[in-house]
Parts: structure tokens; C-alpha cells; sequence
């Protein structure tokens, strides 16, 4: 059960959460507030298609995903009991490894050994915080030594609304981030909303130059002379972008535009 102390902090952290306006927000605030409140040693946001095993990372401490340490997860990555679980139960709660297998099973498995057991990782805690199309942005706090008890996972399970919230306010911002591809090939690098693609955008850059320029309420040649092409040119792209949006108007396609840019779930 939940001290009032524990609401107190809950509250602390819910109001950091709200002020996160990137995800370089959510990296330097809300991470290691999380892992304050839930006596972890770190903590992880994870975006990760559940059919590719794809997954891109942003974590406190940012030494914890070691290239070399992610590397090893990567080739044992299928076998994690966290993803086993989430791609076959369509879940909402707040699920730790202790949960789902017994400790001396989780500390001599592959994951256990070839990656986790180097930062510490004796139990980890996660929760979806939204998913569309196979794809979950998820939530996990890790700890070394004593698993997760009852108190972690409801106080993670009340924040995960406000947690959920600072993570799209970050992801719809647009201010570059750093982060790590977990797989298939791991490496450091500079992302900007959701990495993984939205569904149905099949928008060019060009066609996105436009509609950011038009939306300032520019003219065709206006637009044209800032992008070094002709007003007719423009016009075309406007055309395209109303075939590709189902747009009615340029107000229309503006409108539709943004909201394939904000995160999609």
C-alpha cells in the first residue's frame, strides 16, 4: 500500500514530467527522477517494433548502454522474458522479470549473462506506455540486487499517464535527441520525434518543405523563392499533397500534415 509520503513523491515526479518539453528533457529529468522514486539504477525508455525487434533507446544513466554491452543484448534480444511477454499479452500494467521467472532462471540465461548482469540488472520492471502497428514506446526501471516490490510497480503504474504524456510532449517537439539503436545494428544516434516510421507517411522531404513553408501562410512563389524552384513547381507539390493526405484545401493539408507528425499513439 502507498505511504502518503510515497503519493508526496509521486506528485513530485508527475509534476516534472509536465514540465518536459523534449525528449532531452525526459533524458535529463524525468529518467532519474523515475529512478529516484522507484529505487532503481536505471531507467530506460525504449520505442521497439515487437515484429523486427528494432528498438532505439534513451536511457539514465547514459553510460548504460554501452555500444559493447548493447551489442551482446542484441544477439540474445529475442529471449528477453519482458519481450517474450509483451508480444504475445496485449498488457497495461507494470511487469518485472520477477514476475515471470524465477530468479535463478533469469540469472543463468543468455540476456542474464551476456548483457544484463554487466550493469546489474537482477530484476527490471516495464510498462507500455502506448503502442500502434506492432510498435510500443515502454517504460522500464532496472535494479541490482532485491526484485521490484508491490510499492514500485503501483507507483510506476500511477505515474504512467503523466509519464506517457511528457514522452509525446518530447516526441512531437522536434528537438533533436541522442539515443541508441539497440538492433540490428548498434550504434549512437541523433533522432527527431518517433524513429520508427508512422504508419502511412509517404510524404518526400520536399513535399514536407513545402507544407511546413506553406503552413507559415506563405504564397506559392514565396514558397518557391525560399526553396529555389518556381511557384508553379510548388503548386504541384501542393497537388501531391493533397492526393497523398486526402486533403480538401491547403488548411486541410496543413492540419493533416501535423498530425501524421505527432506521435501516434
Amino acid at each position: 500500500m502507498l505511504t502518503s509520503a510515497d503519493l508526496r513523491d509521486a506528485l513530485d515526479v508527475a509534476a516534472t514530467a509536465a514540465a518536459c518539453r523534449s525528449m532531452t528533457d525526459v533524458a535529463d529529468h524525468l529518467l532519474p527522477a523515475l529512478a529516484h522514486l522507484c529505487r532503481a539504477d536505471a531507467v530506460v525508455h525504449h520505442q521497439i517494433s515487437l515484429l523486427t525487434l528494432v528498438e532505439v533507446d534513451l536511457a539514465w544513466p547514459a553510460g548504460v548502454l554501452a555500444l559493447d554491452r548493447v551489442a551482446a543484448f542484441a544477439a540474445v534480444q529475442v529471449q528477453h522474458p519482458l519481450i517474450r511477454h509483451f508480444s504475445t499479452v496485449e498488457e497495461r500494467g507494470a511487469v518485472r522479470i520477477s514476475d515471470l521467472v524465477p530468479r535463478r532462471e533469469w540469472r543463468s540465461s543468455p540476456v542474464y549473462t551476456a548483457s544484463h548482469r554487466g550493469f546489474g540488472a537482477d530484476d527490471q520492471m516495464s510498462t507500455v506506455l502506448g503502442a500502434r502497428d506492432g510498435c510500443h514506446h515502454a517504460m522500464s526501471v532496472v535494479r541490482a540486487g532485491r526484485p521490484f516490490a508491490d510499492r514500485d510497480r503501483d507507483l510506476l503504474l500511477l505515474l504512467r499517464p503523466h509519464v506517457a504524456a511528457a514522452v509525446r510532449t518530447g516526441l512531437a517537439d522536434g528537438t533533436p535527441y541522442t539515443a541508441v539503436q539497440v538492433g540490428p545494428e548498434p550504434k549512437v544516434l541523433v533522432a527527431r520525434g518517433e524513429v520508427l516510421p508512422a504508419p502511412h507517411d509517404d510524404l518526400t522531404p520536399r513535399e514536407w518543405q513545402v507544407l511546413e513553408l506553406v503552413a507559415t501562410g506563405l504564397t506559392s512563389t514565396q514558397v518557391g523563392r525560399r526553396l529555389g524552384i518556381t511557384g508553379r513547381t510548388v503548386d504541384k507539390h501542393v497537388e501531391h499533397l493533397h492526393a497523398k493526405l486526402g486533403a480538401s484545401c491547403r488548411l486541410d493539408a496543413v492540419a493533416r500534415g501535423r498530425a501524421l507528425r505527432q506521435p501516434s499513439w
